[in-house]
């Protein structure tokens, strides 16, 4: 995949390495989970809001076919037209975008995808490490908690990690990167993370 695969730098992002780091940042939902010491539930006791749409305890089969998670009806409203590929990494397996390179309509950059299970890679593992974080912001995406935790770049420059919890097992992650600074996602990356995050849930919810 081009450009050190998305899936490297969500790595960090859990890991609190994360985020959109300068240099060679490549978004990725890969993320590594923080060490925590005993696994923290998304829904139990923490810093986190509480679930309180329906939880989506089915999200869990999508995990080894990440690439499922997004219907080329979907992928196409943003300006993708190709089917994603699919990657490994900590988490298991996530699968990866690229923008189309027409400069009319290019964001010219990527988007990866890739759902959590693993109790302590959560929200609250990301907010107790809240102030590690360059930019960190709380968000809500159809319903659910979510939040945007970029460690090396602020928010409006290209890049966003976004995470949000659907069950007390699954997380969705989502990790943008946009280049080109003339296209309006550029400035607003989370904004195209939390369409795709919602897309998937929709996805979800509907069994396909």
């Amino acid at each position: 995949m081009n450009r050190v695969a998305l899936s490297t730098l969500v790595v960090a992002a859990l890991a609190l390495v994360a985020g959109c780091s300068g240099g060679s940042n490549t978004p990725s939902t890969s993320a590594q989970p923080p060490s925590s010491g005993a696994a923290t539930s998304t829904s139990s006791a923490g810093l986190a809001p509480p679930i309180t749409q329906p939880k989506l305890d089915k999200a869990a089969q999508y995990a080894p076919k990440p690439c499922e998670l997004l219907t080329s009806a979907q992928y196409g409203t943003v300006r993708v037209s190709k089917p994603g590929k699919e990657g490994d990494s900590v988490l298991g397996k996530e699968c990866s975008w690229t923008t189309a390179q027409n400069p009319n309509t290019s964001l010219n950059g990527l988007f990866s995808v890739a759902l959590s299970t693993k109790a302590d890679a959560g929200l609250n593992a990301l907010y107790e490490k809240k102030s590690t974080y360059a930019a960190f912001e709380a968000a809500t995406v159809a319903g659910y908690p979510s939040v945007h935790a970029n460690s090396g770049v602020p928010f409006g420059q290209g890049d966003c990690f976004g995470y949000t919890a659907v069950s007390d097992a699954v997380t969705i992650s989502v990790g943008v990167q946009i280049s080109d600074k003339a296209a309006a996602e550029y400035k607003n990356a989370c904004g195209l993370a939390d369409k795709v995050a919602e897309m998937v849930i929709s996805t979800i919810k509907g069994g396909s």
